[in-house]
């Protein structure tokens, strides 16, 4: 794990002592990262969720082993339940070609996003 990601680590436990990460040490990146790590999302759409959730990623890129921009997140799935809950699936695209393996989904806004 580098420093920038133990940096950002730290910065989601200061904003949730709870916030828990599950490593994967083949990828060097989250297997899973779970708690409140953000502010609540402006607006309950599920438009504002999706592109709050891709901020999310680009922001914390070098946590999760992104190398790049907004535009080589495209999202491959987006529901909301009748409980209000969201979910919202991104893949990481490199020169427009799918990653394989490089998908992350973001559960009720940005609270918990898990690559897979």
């Amino acid at each position: 794990m580098s420093n920038r990601q133990e940096a950002i680590i730290r910065r989601f436990k200061a904003t949730d002592p709870a916030a828990k990460v599950q490593w994967d040490h083949k990828r060097e990146a989250p297997a899973l990262v779970t708690g409140r790590l953000s502010e609540q999302v402006a607006g309950a759409g599920l438009d504002n969720l999706v592109q709050a959730a891709r901020e999310f990623l680009v922001e914390n890129r070098a946590l999760f082993g992104i190398d790049g921009t907004e535009k080589d997140l495209s999202l491959i799935a987006k529901h909301q339940d009748q409980a209000g809950n969201t979910s919202v699936a991104m893949q990481q695209l490199h020169q427009g070609v799918p990653i394989h393996g490089a998908t992350a989904r973001s559960v009720r806004g940005r609270p918990q996003c898990q690559p897979s």
